[in-house]
């Protein structure tokens, strides 16, 4: 009984020594089996992750580009802000420049108003003494030939000069005795044989108000002429210029001793001579006659006259 319940004994050790070890496999295989499902989990997770890890990038990167771009257009990104700040000291170097030029020019703006005023003040004064002085010239000129008709009368009629003849008269309708005369100019001037025309009956004598009106007459004329001068068109001329002495006008070269023509455009007038002296002002041209003639190098420039050599009039 005893060696039976033994080998029971024994049976049973043995059987659940199978049992364990049965368990054990199936553990170790459940085990392994655990572990090749992680492997397979693993790989089929690496064999996916670079087209996983390509998507986040590239959704990565274009937010980055996005925010990249929306700091851009607010100004708020670091390289527009750094060329910004460029462009700001350009700009303002190019203000700077803008604003020292716009001094020059109006430093030249008045410099040349200031010459034009003065060049034209003295052209006004030249052109007033020019036109007075030849005025004064030619009423002196009639004031001498009225007195060498009066001394030819006086000595045609010798000792009959009376109140009626040129004797009793002065140059200013007054008699030798210093009371104006009567009865005007001598009545001889307008019979036969008086002096004057003797088929016309002219009085070749002036009265005191005859003289003054054909000198208002003059004046008036000349100051016309005067105004007429100088109110010619002010289309400058850039190619005159004086230096070191010559004169640059148009193609001509024109130097001191040369012989020249000169042209006026309000007058019509053409003088001839040779230049005696060039400045910056004015050339001085001696005329065939002895006297003296001033260009005004402002005429020149503004066309009211011309002057150039003598031999291109040939």
């Amino acid at each position: 009984m005893d060696e039976e319940k033994k080998q029971v004994d024994e049976q049973k050790d043995s059987k659940q020594e199978q049992e364990a070890k049965a368990g054990a496999g199936a553990e170790e295989q459940d085990q392994a089996m655990g572990e090749a499902e992680e492997k397979g989990e693993a790989s089929q997770a690496q064999e996916s992750s670079p087209a996983e890890d390509g998507e986040a990038f590239y959704k990565s990167k274009l937010e980055e580009l996005r925010d990249e771009l929306k700091r851009v257009k607010e100004g708020s990104h670091e390289r527009v802000q750094e060329l910004d700040k460029a462009l700001q000291h350009r700009k303002l170097l190019s203000v700077e420049d803008a604003q020292r030029m716009r001094e020059l020019r109006i430093k030249e703006a008045e410099a040349l108003y200031a010459y034009d005023v003065k060049a034209a003040n003295e052209s006004y004064d030249n052109s007033y003494r020019d036109v007075q002085s030849k005025i004064a010239g030619e009423v002196e000129e009639s004031i001498k030939r009225l007195q060498a008709l009066r001394e030819g009368m006086a000595a045609s009629d010798g000792d009959e000069a009376t109140d009626e003849g040129a004797g009793g008269m002065d140059l200013d309708g007054e008699s030798n005795s210093g009371a104006p005369s009567a009865e005007g100019p001598s009545k001889r001037a307008s019979v036969p044989g008086g002096y004057g025309s003797e088929s016309l009956g002219m009085n070749f004598f002036m009265t005191e108000n005859s003289i003054y009106d054909d000198l208002r007459a003059i004046q008036q004329d000349w100051k016309s002429r005067a105004e007429t001068f100088l109110s010619q068109g002010e289309a400058a001329k850039e190619c005159v210029r004086v230096e070191d002495g010559v004169l640059y006008y148009e193609e001509h070269i024109l130097e001191k001793d040369q012989d020249v023509v000169c042209y006026t455009e309000v007058s019509k007038e053409q003088i001839q001579g040779t230049i005696q002296n060039i400045n910056a002002s004015e050339v001085i041209v001696k005329l065939l006659d002895g006297s003296l003639s001033r260009v005004l190098i402002t005429y020149l420039r503004s066309g009211r006259c011309t002057i150039g050599p003598l031999m291109d009039e040939a």
